[in-house]
């Protein structure tokens, strides 16, 4: 099994023997216009310093509960938002039970990546977890390259692939911050043993704001109303290609249509620009693939027979707010999430709508793209499509190639959802429609006698002119025991359901 050295004399060797596989790919660019710093181990680390204050462990009830059925998971929470999120955190572990996860929902500190990843190899052979959540500013561990594709110069970038990789070792035995010589520096270089990912992970984790609790509760809002059905966008994508990949265009978008039959690929060299792209990001798509020359703050276009280029920046996904769902990054950097407001994260923590973005983290991105879009197609969550495509990718270890295509690839966001997945599976023909009559109807509310949730365990759910039902779609009279429910009201524009949570 091959394994990825970094000492220079090293690099060159294999750098030499991986070279073809990818070489057909034009590689990304640093097309930034007014030269942007990315952030660097250094930069991070000295706002986020380590702190082994709390580190959680495993308890007997959840080791008890473990057993039961179920696909179990983990929720972890950076300690400084935990308290001011515990009833969004219930929420949402609502929602994941409800699709048939068990939940072990944990708070940690910043601390060391090492102390992180050991409390996740933990859960993966106690708990039997098949993935996590980070909430809020988890720790990244940081990785590098001497030779970024060979002959790129160096690079540092965090990696979410230390998370994912649990029983292998991971060394950090060379000191880059001059000419390389033996010793640490914090950053990670080389890569042995066991290469092939345990778990898969994502992040919900706004970067760049001084009180982000809002931007999380609000996403975990939207991602409730998403899996409760109240956000129903139609299942097609857009599939985006500007200049340098277009002789793979109508490939890739055979790969997105393995999950998204109906799609619209957008190809032409004079059309793909800043204020095209954003007319097809106003229209109904629940995916988009951009494929498109970025850095964290924004993306590149070309035009004039690649004479020129113009720009689009990330924050315009807020002012926006696209109507699309899930978002797969074949963008430069944009997925990195220790820079301040770095472009998935503006996607994916919009007011509305979005809910997952795949990107990197590095200059590189996704290919071989039927690996994800297949297991998707089957039934698959995003975590575990992702894991199954680095599963593939794994294979015979990574070249210095394949580390610097594929070494900065993460999820921002919800990792549990299924696209293809209908939520609110116990109750039939439950789906709302978009008529603009149920949209002026709106959400039942207090004031017309119904409780969507009470944070009073002694409350008694009840309804006046809707019905309600159980989580298997049973009707009821009223509800009083702590639980899920579900309201649903006829309206001339079609059924409005929504998930109820009685605490």
């Amino acid at each position: 099994m091959k394994k990825i050295l970094c000492v220079i004399f090293v690099v060159i060797s294999i750098a030499v023997f991986a070279e073809g596989k990818y070489d057909k790919y034009e590689r990304f660019l640093d097309i930034s216009p007014e030269n942007y710093q990315e952030s660097t181990y250094k930069s991070w680390s000295a706002y986020h310093p380590l702190d082994n204050s709390i580190i959680p462990s495993v308890s007997k009830q959840d080791i008890l509960r473990a057993g039961k059925a179920g696909k179990n998971i983990a929720i972890i929470v950076a300690s400084d938002i935990a308290d001011s999120i515990i009833p969004d955190i219930e929420l949402y572990t609502f929602d994941l039970t409800a699709d048939g996860y068990n939940v072990f929902s944990y708070s940690i500190s910043e601390v060391h990546p090492e102390t992180l990843r050991d409390f996740l190899f933990e859960l993966y052979t106690v708990l039997g977890i098949e993935g996590a959540v980070f909430v809020g500013n988890i720790t990244p561990a940081w990785f590098q390259l001497e030779s970024d594709f060979g002959d790129g110069g160096y690079a540092e970038w965090p990696m979410d692939y230390f998370y994912m990789e649990l029983n292998g070792v991971w060394i950090d035995s060379v000191d880059f911050t001059s000419t390389p010589v033996s010793g640490s520096d914090g950053i990670y270089e080389d890569h042995d043993g066991d290469l092939m990912p345990e778990i898969y992970i994502g992040r919900i984790m706004p970067t760049g704001f001084s009180n982000y609790i809002p931007i999380v509760k609000n996403y975990i809002a939207k991602n409730d109303e998403y899996r409760t059905d109240f956000i129903n966008i139609e299942k097609t994508a857009l599939v985006y290609v500007d200049d340098d990949w277009i002789p793979w265009a109508s490939t890739w978008a055979w790969d997105v249509s393995l999950l998204y039959p109906d799609y619209t690929l957008i190809s032409d060299a004079e059309t793909t620009r800043v204020d095209n792209y954003k007319t097809n990001l106003d229209t109904l798509h629940e995916w988009v693939s951009l494929f498109a020359h970025s850095w964290p703050g924004g993306h590149g276009f070309y035009y004039n027979n690649k004479a020129d280029m113009e720009y689009m920046s990330a924050s315009e996904y807020t002012f926006l707010v696209p109507p699309t769902l899930f978002y797969n990054f074949f963008c430069c950097s944009y997925a990195r999430y220790t820079d301040n407001n770095y472009g998935t994260g503006l996607a994916v923590f919009a007011d509305t709508f979005s809910l997952m973005g795949i990107g990197s983290t590095k200059t590189g991105s996704m290919l071989d793209f039927s690996y994800f879009y297949e297991p998707l197609a089957s039934g698959k969550n995003i975590g575990e499509a992702f894991k199954d495509w680095f599963v593939y990718q794994a294979e015979g270890g990574f070249t210095i190639d394949e580390i610097s295509w594929f070494g900065g690839m993460t999820i921002i966001g919800d990792p549990f959802i299924y696209p293809t997945h209908e939520y609110l599976s116990g109750i039939e023909d439950n789906k709302k429609t978009n008529s603009s009559e149920e949209k002026s109807i709106g959400i039942i509310d207090f004031k017309k006698g119904i409780y969507f949730k009470s944070e009073e365990l002694n409350s008694v759910l009840y309804t006046s002119g809707c019905d309600l039902y159980d989580v298997n779609g049973m009707k009821l009279r009223k509800a009083q025991a702590k639980g899920i429910y579900y309201i649903i009201k006829e309206s001339a524009g079609g059924r409005i359901v929504k998930k109820v949570i009685l605490l």
